[in-house]
């Protein structure tokens, strides 16, 4: 066992004494999916189980949704009532019941909630964002959905209520024209970091207090391009970011 690492049984051809060094790869081997995609990616995401995977694609049907069983990936039907256009990003709640979209064109944000194997379009909020969405992002507790894009509609963050998402003011928000690609809530959901392009600061951090998103100082060191990329650690203590100018990251 190291620290840090899993557990993995190994068999060699040889005695191995104490303290010899031993030196393992691990080779990743490419699982073949029935009914493949035949859009251009856009997104991707897993539910927490790892039994339902969510593919965002740039052509009909859009979304596209498979069923895990052993070492295959059945594709499950389409949504009854599928996107219209491009979707770039999908999310699941930690619980895989709800799964939701970003898309770019009216409404921009599609959701849905699973039972069993069926996933079913819920109503859209009443406040949809007003331009292209680049990113969907739910929270740890499933409760908050932040819904990122361009113009106006940078920033947009719901809380669900059962079945109903509702629009929450923001009391801080971004430079206009901002154009946000990611989004990342802490292990608490009480910190909420966004990477934007446009120009100095790059970046954004909001601070939950409540149903109040309040936007925080800036760091003292900030990134030096676009941020195309942003992750909270385990422990919620660090964020990492990459951008495009060097140093190409900062954490």
């Amino acid at each position: 066992m190291i620290n840090g690492q899993q557990q993995v049984t190994r068999t060699y051809a040889e005695t191995i004494a104490a303290n010899d060094p031993i030196y393992t790869s691990t080779d990743f081997t490419s699982i073949p999916i029935a009914e493949a995609p035949t859009g251009d990616g856009q997104g991707v995401a897993y539910s927490s189980d790892g039994v339902y995977l969510a593919f965002a694609q740039g052509s009909s049907p859009y979304i596209i949704i498979y069923k895990k069983s052993g070492e295959n990936y059945i594709r499950l039907p389409d949504p009854t009532l599928r996107p219209a256009s491009v979707t770039r990003s999908v999310s699941f709640t930690p619980d895989g019941v709800y799964l939701a979209l970003g898309h770019s064109a009216i409404p921009y944000v599609t959701i849905y909630k699973r039972s069993g194997d069926t996933f079913t379009k819920l109503p859209n909020p009443s406040n949809l964002p007003s331009d292209d969405s680049r990113g969907v992002t739910f929270s740890n507790n499933g409760l908050y959905l932040a819904v990122v894009g361009i113009n106006t509609s940078a920033l947009n963050l719901y809380k669900r209520s059962g079945d109903t998402f509702t629009r929450i003011a923001i009391t801080t928000g971004l430079p206009a024209g901002a154009q946000v690609y990611c989004a990342a809530f802490g292990v608490d959901d009480t910190y909420l970091a966004l990477g934007y392009t446009l120009g100095s600061p790059y970046m954004a951090i909001y601070k939950r207090t409540g149903d109040v998103f309040e936007r925080l100082p800036n760091p003292s060191v900030l990134p030096t391009g676009s941020v195309l990329g942003l992750d909270f650690s385990p422990n919620g203590l660090y964020l990492a970011l990459t951008h495009i100018n060097a140093p190409f990251n900062l954490i």
